[in-house]
Protein backbone atom coordinates (compact mmCIF):
# COMPACT_ATOMS: atom_id res chain seq x y z
CA UNK A 1 0.00 0.00 0.00
CA UNK A 2 1.59 3.50 -1.19
CA UNK A 3 1.37 6.25 1.20
CA UNK A 4 -0.96 8.18 -0.40
CA UNK A 5 -3.56 5.08 -0.33
CA UNK A 6 -2.97 4.36 3.48
CA UNK A 7 -3.83 8.39 4.40
CA UNK A 8 -4.07 10.87 1.91
CA UNK A 9 -2.55 13.57 4.03
CA UNK A 10 0.69 12.05 5.26
CA UNK A 11 2.67 13.80 2.05
CA UNK A 12 1.70 17.05 3.66
CA UNK A 13 2.66 15.72 6.91
CA UNK A 14 6.23 14.98 5.22
CA UNK A 15 6.62 18.21 3.13
CA UNK A 16 8.46 21.25 5.25
CA UNK A 17 7.30 23.73 3.48
CA UNK A 18 3.89 24.90 1.48
CA UNK A 19 4.83 25.72 -1.90
CA UNK A 20 5.89 21.83 -1.96
CA UNK A 21 2.13 20.97 -3.08
CA UNK A 22 1.20 17.33 -4.24
CA UNK A 23 -0.44 17.75 -7.13
CA UNK A 24 2.24 18.53 -9.75
CA UNK A 25 1.44 19.76 -13.40
CA UNK A 26 3.00 18.58 -16.38
CA UNK A 27 5.98 21.38 -17.40
CA UNK A 28 6.81 21.25 -21.40
CA UNK A 29 9.65 24.00 -22.49
CA UNK A 30 12.49 23.99 -24.91
CA UNK A 31 15.04 26.13 -22.78
CA UNK A 32 15.53 23.91 -19.97
CA UNK A 33 14.45 22.46 -16.68
CA UNK A 34 15.29 24.00 -13.09
CA UNK A 35 14.29 21.98 -9.77
CA UNK A 36 15.46 22.85 -6.71
CA UNK A 37 14.57 23.09 -2.69
CA UNK A 38 12.85 26.51 -3.12
CA UNK A 39 10.84 28.92 -5.41
CA UNK A 40 13.29 31.27 -5.47
CA UNK A 41 16.10 28.96 -6.09
CA UNK A 42 14.32 27.73 -9.24
CA UNK A 43 13.74 31.26 -9.97
CA UNK A 44 17.18 31.84 -9.89
CA UNK A 45 18.23 29.60 -12.16
CA UNK A 46 15.64 30.30 -14.57
CA UNK A 47 16.29 33.69 -14.50
CA UNK A 48 20.48 32.31 -15.98
CA UNK A 49 18.80 30.17 -18.62
CA UNK A 50 16.62 33.04 -19.95
CA UNK A 51 19.94 35.19 -19.60
CA UNK A 52 21.68 33.01 -22.30
CA UNK A 53 23.45 30.79 -19.45
CA UNK A 54 24.04 27.16 -19.37
CA UNK A 55 23.18 24.51 -16.77
CA UNK A 56 25.98 24.87 -14.68
CA UNK A 57 25.35 28.63 -14.53
CA UNK A 58 21.43 27.82 -13.77
CA UNK A 59 22.97 25.40 -11.44
CA UNK A 60 25.10 27.88 -9.48
CA UNK A 61 22.69 30.51 -9.27
CA UNK A 62 20.29 27.79 -7.96
CA UNK A 63 22.91 27.25 -5.55
CA UNK A 64 23.64 30.63 -4.64
CA UNK A 65 19.88 31.44 -3.49
CA UNK A 66 19.53 28.39 -0.94
CA UNK A 67 22.46 29.48 0.66
CA UNK A 68 20.26 32.56 1.43
CA UNK A 69 17.10 31.53 2.00
CA UNK A 70 18.20 27.94 3.60
CA UNK A 71 21.77 28.55 5.75
CA UNK A 72 20.34 25.59 8.15
CA UNK A 73 21.19 23.06 5.02
CA UNK A 74 23.41 24.85 2.83
CA UNK A 75 25.79 28.18 2.86
CA UNK A 76 28.90 29.22 1.31
CA UNK A 77 30.16 27.05 4.27
CA UNK A 78 29.78 23.60 2.74
CA UNK A 79 30.64 21.86 -0.18
CA UNK A 80 29.39 20.88 -3.76
CA UNK A 81 29.00 17.55 -6.01
CA UNK A 82 27.90 17.02 -9.46
CA UNK A 83 27.47 15.12 -12.38
CA UNK A 84 27.76 17.17 -15.62
CA UNK A 85 26.51 15.14 -19.09
CA UNK A 86 28.67 16.90 -21.66
CA UNK A 87 27.22 17.66 -24.97
CA UNK A 88 29.59 14.90 -26.48
CA UNK A 89 28.07 12.03 -23.54
CA UNK A 90 31.12 12.13 -21.72
CA UNK A 91 29.91 12.01 -17.97
CA UNK A 92 31.76 14.26 -15.99
CA UNK A 93 31.94 14.17 -12.12
CA UNK A 94 32.84 17.09 -9.82
CA UNK A 95 34.19 16.88 -6.12
CA UNK A 96 33.56 20.03 -4.60
CA UNK A 97 34.00 18.20 -1.57
CA UNK A 98 36.05 20.53 1.27
CA UNK A 99 39.70 19.57 2.23
CA UNK A 100 40.67 18.67 5.51
CA UNK A 101 42.74 21.28 7.34
CA UNK A 102 46.61 20.25 6.40
CA UNK A 103 47.86 21.34 10.10
CA UNK A 104 44.75 18.95 11.62
CA UNK A 105 45.93 16.89 14.47
CA UNK A 106 42.33 15.83 15.76
CA UNK A 107 39.00 16.01 14.65
CA UNK A 108 36.25 17.81 17.38
CA UNK A 109 32.54 18.03 17.58
CA UNK A 110 32.81 21.62 17.25
CA UNK A 111 34.69 24.72 16.50
CA UNK A 112 37.34 25.34 13.97
CA UNK A 113 39.03 21.51 14.04
CA UNK A 114 35.18 20.04 13.74
CA UNK A 115 34.75 21.15 9.93
CA UNK A 116 36.58 21.02 6.21
CA UNK A 117 38.11 24.04 4.40
CA UNK A 118 34.48 24.89 2.32
CA UNK A 119 34.95 23.68 -1.49
CA UNK A 120 31.54 24.96 -3.22
CA UNK A 121 32.82 28.33 -3.92
CA UNK A 122 36.05 27.00 -5.17
CA UNK A 123 33.70 24.40 -7.54
CA UNK A 124 31.80 27.63 -8.58
CA UNK A 125 34.60 29.40 -9.57
CA UNK A 126 36.10 26.46 -11.79
CA UNK A 127 32.56 24.97 -13.60
CA UNK A 128 31.62 28.58 -13.98
CA UNK A 129 34.91 29.08 -16.19
CA UNK A 130 35.05 25.43 -18.02
CA UNK A 131 31.57 25.56 -18.38
CA UNK A 132 29.45 28.75 -17.89
CA UNK A 133 28.25 31.46 -20.62
CA UNK A 134 27.38 34.22 -18.59
CA UNK A 135 29.55 35.92 -15.86
CA UNK A 136 29.76 34.61 -12.39
CA UNK A 137 28.79 37.58 -11.09
CA UNK A 138 25.51 37.22 -13.11
CA UNK A 139 24.97 34.06 -11.92
CA UNK A 140 25.09 34.74 -8.42
CA UNK A 141 23.27 38.66 -8.76
CA UNK A 142 20.17 37.12 -7.85
CA UNK A 143 20.95 35.41 -4.98
CA UNK A 144 22.54 38.89 -3.76
CA UNK A 145 19.22 40.79 -4.49
CA UNK A 146 17.64 37.99 -2.30
CA UNK A 147 19.80 38.52 0.52
CA UNK A 148 19.31 41.97 0.56
CA UNK A 149 15.56 42.21 0.35
CA UNK A 150 15.35 39.79 3.04
CA UNK A 151 13.09 36.48 3.60
CA UNK A 152 10.88 35.71 5.85
CA UNK A 153 11.71 33.19 8.30
CA UNK A 154 10.55 29.97 8.02
CA UNK A 155 9.36 27.65 11.03
CA UNK A 156 11.64 24.97 9.89
CA UNK A 157 14.40 27.67 10.14
CA UNK A 158 13.20 28.36 13.35
CA UNK A 159 13.23 24.79 14.36
CA UNK A 160 16.76 24.12 13.31
CA UNK A 161 18.05 27.39 15.11
CA UNK A 162 16.12 26.53 18.48
CA UNK A 163 17.60 23.25 18.32
CA UNK A 164 21.73 24.44 17.67
CA UNK A 165 21.21 27.82 19.52
CA UNK A 166 23.42 26.61 22.39
CA UNK A 167 26.32 25.71 20.02
CA UNK A 168 25.60 28.87 17.92
CA UNK A 169 25.95 31.06 21.52
CA UNK A 170 29.23 29.25 22.74
CA UNK A 171 30.78 29.69 19.12
CA UNK A 172 29.88 33.82 19.35
CA UNK A 173 26.88 33.73 17.63
CA UNK A 174 24.76 35.39 20.51
CA UNK A 175 24.32 38.74 18.80
CA UNK A 176 23.59 37.14 15.33
CA UNK A 177 20.31 38.45 13.71
CA UNK A 178 18.71 35.48 12.62
CA UNK A 179 18.82 34.44 16.38
CA UNK A 180 17.17 37.22 17.16
CA UNK A 181 13.94 36.56 14.88
CA UNK A 182 10.94 34.53 14.98
CA UNK A 183 9.10 33.08 12.50
CA UNK A 184 7.50 35.26 9.67
CA UNK A 185 10.50 37.70 10.43
CA UNK A 186 12.09 39.43 7.80
CA UNK A 187 15.96 37.83 7.52
CA UNK A 188 17.96 40.52 5.60
CA UNK A 189 21.70 39.45 5.31
CA UNK A 190 23.37 42.58 3.98
CA UNK A 191 27.22 40.73 4.68
CA UNK A 192 26.15 37.87 2.82
CA UNK A 193 24.88 39.90 -0.39
CA UNK A 194 28.33 41.70 -0.07
CA UNK A 195 30.80 38.60 -0.31
CA UNK A 196 28.49 36.90 -3.06
CA UNK A 197 29.20 40.24 -5.01
CA UNK A 198 32.72 40.05 -3.88
CA UNK A 199 33.18 36.50 -5.33
CA UNK A 200 31.29 37.16 -8.53
CA UNK A 201 33.66 39.78 -9.53
CA UNK A 202 36.94 38.18 -7.98
CA UNK A 203 36.01 34.47 -8.21
CA UNK A 204 37.91 32.18 -5.45
CA UNK A 205 39.90 34.55 -3.93
CA UNK A 206 37.39 36.33 -2.56
CA UNK A 207 36.28 33.85 -0.39
CA UNK A 208 39.90 31.87 0.57
CA UNK A 209 41.96 34.67 0.97
CA UNK A 210 41.65 38.61 2.36
CA UNK A 211 38.84 39.89 4.23
CA UNK A 212 36.34 36.86 3.92
CA UNK A 213 39.06 34.66 5.24
CA UNK A 214 40.67 36.65 8.22
CA UNK A 215 36.94 37.01 9.49
CA UNK A 216 36.83 33.28 9.04
CA UNK A 217 39.51 32.25 11.00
Amino acid sequence: MTTDQADPLAADRILGDAFASRPRPVLIGQEGAVAAAHPLAVAAGQDALFAGGSAIDAMIAAQAVLCVVAPDACGLGGDMLCLIHAPNGDMISVNGAGATPAGLGEAAATGGAAVTVPGIVDAWDRLAAAYGRIPLSRSLAFASRVARGGVPISPALMRSVSAQRTRLEAAGARDAPLLQLGVGQRYVQNELAMLLDRIGKEGRAAFYAGAATEAIT
